[in-house]
């Protein structure tokens, strides 16, 4: 087989696709803007993983959660009061295939697969330092800021929010500041040892070395989510506040959030919960912002895959997990064409037309079940003011979706899931299957994207 493969970006979708296609290809390089591995950003936070996604890790990246990755298998999601910590209400898993995880473990072990010369088909080149400043999605060409050119057959665009592929695919992208910023740490358990027994008899339940519950505690305008991400007993912190309370934010992972601004928005929690908070040493703050689904993710030779092509807010836990079905679906299609370099067009429309609905729903329940309160609004409110004040390029993304989300494409959707196979991805959506979810999401999402 002789088709080649440039991997724009080597986060969770770039790797994903780059293992997915490895043993059909000739040819797989990895293009990443971080000098190196402990320099990607990215990697410093935990990451949900539901059915969806551990099934496709298992499946079709071929790693065990545990065993390569060592997430940690949840039993439930514990819902806790800001006043006192109690118990206000508990989800059990609804399956035994939950799991949490270090976005630097699942990183560390997708590269691994990838590059490794143990496996089927040539190993993944893996090029630190290279930051993609041009893509031809025509010719098939990619140029990096020292001036190299790269040539393939299939360009994928994994380098999320931010991506460079996105823009040479689609001129025009809709974005709105959601009002919402989050404070990301990882914390070891070595960092909280010296607390009182009795504040970690507390602690140990919920968060401790043996814990599996992932716990959220809200108050009306501010949300922290605590839960073991690693089976050594890292833990990860996201704190979720409305940007007026914040000095400055931006939309970038490698933005440095402050402590000493974090320690005291949490001094009115329960005193255990608020003197973990007091361990935490270093932080990241990140604006969180809504898209409005795109026209397309494919344009000749290039496709766009997980965040670049639906970023969303976190609170569905689907991010990581959607960007490794975009894999598997790209799999599935480029075999379907018989691995032909002049049918890569053909393939990459197909992979549009078969996850636009999915993704497009996950993007629309994510980016509106937040909080579920006025606090939402009224941040919201706040930040498209600012912004207008400072002359961003932003709109409210509602304004935007009865031009993005066309009949024209409704067509295509509705052509392709006629005539494809579904199993084309793994499918899991509270419970669905994706002929189900094909059948039962698709009017809804092509009709009222967002209500």
């Amino acid at each position: 087989m002789t088709l080649r493969v440039i991997c724009v970006g080597a986060g969770i979708a770039g790797l994903s696709a780059a293992v997915a296609l490895r043993k059909h290809v000739s040819r797989i390089i990895l293009l990443e803007a971080a000098e190196g591995v402990e320099t990607m950003n990215v990697r410093a936070a935990g990451i949900a993983l539901l059915s969806c996604g551990s099934h496709v890790l298992k499946e079709t990246l071929g790693l065990d959660p545990v065993e390569h990755v060592n997430a940690v298998q949840l039993e439930s999601i514990k819902m806790l009061k800001w006043k006192d910590g109690s118990l206000e209400r508990e989800i059990p898993a609804a399956r035994n295939d939950w799991y949490t995880v270090h976005r630097a473990s699942l990183l560390d072990a997708l590269r691994e697969k990838a590059t490794s010369s143990v496996g089927e088909g040539a190993p993944a080149r893996f090029l630190f330092g290279k930051k993609v400043v041009a893509v031809d999605v025509e010719a098939g060409k990619v140029t990096t800021h020292d001036g190299s050119t790269y040539e393939a057959d299939l360009i994928i665009g994994g380098e999320g929010v931010r991506s460079i592929t996105r823009k040479a695919i689609v001129a025009e992208t809709t974005v709105q500041p959601s009002g919402l910023s989050v404070y990301r740490w990882i914390m070891s358990p070595s960092s909280w040892e010296h607390l009182s027994e009795k504040h970690k008899t507390v602690l140990n339940p919920l968060v401790g070395p043996n814990a599996r519950h992932l716990c959220v505690i809200d108050s009306p305008d501010k949300r922290l989510v605590l839960y073991r991400c690693h089976t050594s007993g890292l833990l990860n912190g996201a704190f979720t506040v409305p940007d007026y309370f914040l000095p400055n934010t931006s939309e970038d992972w490698a933005y440095s959030g402050s402590v000493d601004h974090l320690r005291p928005l949490t001094e009115d929690l329960p005193e255990p919960m608020r003197n973990l908070m007091r361990c935490v040493s270093s932080c990241g703050l990140w604006q969180l912002r809504k898209q409005a689904p795109l026209r397309t993710w494919n344009k000749g030779k290039a496709i766009i895959l997980g965040d670049a092509a639906h970023p969303m807010l976190p609170f569905q836990a689907m991010a990581g997990s959607l960007a490794m079905e975009d894999a598997e679906a790209l799999a599935y299609h480029l075999n379907e064409v018989g691995w032909q370099a002049d049918r890569v067009p053909e393939a990459l429309s197909q992979v549009f037309c078969t996850r636009f609905l999915r993704c497009s729903l996950i993007q629309h329940f994510a980016n509106n079940s937040s909080f579920g309160n006025e606090f939402m609004e009224e941040a919201e409110r706040w930040s498209l003011e600012r912004a207008g004040r400072n002359g961003d390029d932003m709109v409210p993304v509602s304004k935007a979706v009865d031009d993005v989300v066309q009949r024209d494409i409704a067509k295509k959707v509705a052509e392709t899931v006629a005539k494809v196979d579904v199993r084309a991805a793994s499918g899991w959506i509270t419970n669905y299957k994706l002929r189900e979810f094909l059948e039962n999401g698709g009017e809804y999402i092509l009709e009222r994207p967002y209500v």
